[in-house]
């Protein structure tokens, strides 16, 4: 495990903002308001699992306000798989998402495109404008069924199996005893 992670995995870590928060001297992202800001929000997908036929966003890049509108198509080479957050050996069929969807989404939410806009409710109405077009696939919903049931969440990975980890920690046969 990578030295900086490992200082946090399995240990307490002390929380340096609670008194300001508790104090109401907090700050939070929504509360910054600086001259000339812009504001971004996500088209994400309404389905657990689905094939994209098309992504339309020419309405959103009309509409008033609208100063970016981006789908993975338009960040070519950078929306590429997004790096593990922890690499392990374990993981036989490790993926990671891509920052904009483009052929395929795999989970309810998953960002598919990224409008810029002089407010949030301008950018917020914008992404409501883009239009995708979906097939439906199965979801895998169900534990017991995911690794023999419909659907698959990558297709290249028949059982839906990520990856198989065995972790001892102490000796827990002598405790069960």
């Amino acid at each position: 495990m990578a030295d900086g992670i490992a200082r946090y995995v399995g240990r307490s870590v002390p929380r340096v903002e609670d008194e300001r928060f508790l104090r109401g001297h907090g700050r939070y992202v929504d509360d910054i308001d600086l001259p000339g800001q812009l504001h971004g929000a996500f088209l994400r997908s309404v389905h657990a699992n689905a094939r994209i036929r098309s992504i339309d966003a020419s309405a959103a890049r009309q509409a008033p306000g609208v100063r970016l509108v981006l789908t993975g198509s338009d960040l070519g080479a950078l929306n590429a798989p997004l790096p593990p957050f922890v690499p392990d050996a374990n993981m036989a069929n490790p993926r990671t998402q891509l920052p904009l969807a483009t052929d395929r989404v795999r989970y309810v939410g998953e960002a598919i495109a990224f409008v810029v806009a002089d407010d949030r409710y301008l950018a917020e109405d914008a992404a409501a404008l883009i239009e995708v077009d979906y097939e439906p696939l199965d979801a895998v919903v169900d534990l017991a069924t995911a690794t023999d049931g419909p659907g698959r969440v990558h297709d290249d990975v028949a059982d839906n199996v990520a990856g198989d980890v065995h972790d001892v920690t102490g000796d827990p046969d002598s405790v069960f005893a």
